[in-house]
């Protein structure tokens, strides 16, 4: 899908999710959002800065596009809420330029390597300067996983 050509690989944030069901009062799944790989250890929206990033001792990956996202987190096992995208858009971290609710980004490998859940993320280039780490990955990196 069009997914692909941005970068093969999703990245979003526990920390990011719990704050906005905390704000908004819902609960939108992990699931719904479909990331390869989920940071735990984060501050909300943290990711959303960084730039380039190395897992473990050898993946370097770096962010190329945030994630809008559509009406198709609405769906999840067949069934439907209509109030998972509403809470994106009105209580989601970013908003891309045609004014989409945005949640997670696409990165693409610099340095290709293996990573396992725990391995320590380390910031190496970002667009804002006081976003610091180390971070923890919750989700085993599996390319092309949903």
């Amino acid at each position: 899908g069009i997914n692909a050509e941005y970068g093969p690989v999703h990245i979003t944030s526990i920390t990011t999710l719990e704050e906005m069901n905390e704000k908004s009062g819902t609960h939108v799944e992990m699931a719904r959002l479909r990331p390869n790989i989920v940071v735990k250890g984060s501050k909300p929206g943290a990711e959303g800065f960084w730039k380039v990033i190395r897992i473990g001792d050898q993946l370097e990956l770096e962010q190329t596009f945030m994630n809008p996202r559509c009406g198709v987190v609405n769906a999840l096992d067949g069934k439907l809420n209509s109030k998972v995208y509403d809470t994106l858009y009105k209580q989601g971290p970013f908003k891309d330029t045609r004014n989409r609710p945005c949640f997670g980004g696409y990165w693409k490998v610099l340095r290709q390597g293996v990573v396992h859940v725990g391995d320590k993320i380390t910031l190496l280039k970002s667009m804002e300067s006081n976003i610091t780490g180390p971070y923890s990955l919750t989700k085993q990196f599996v390319v092309g996983s949903t």
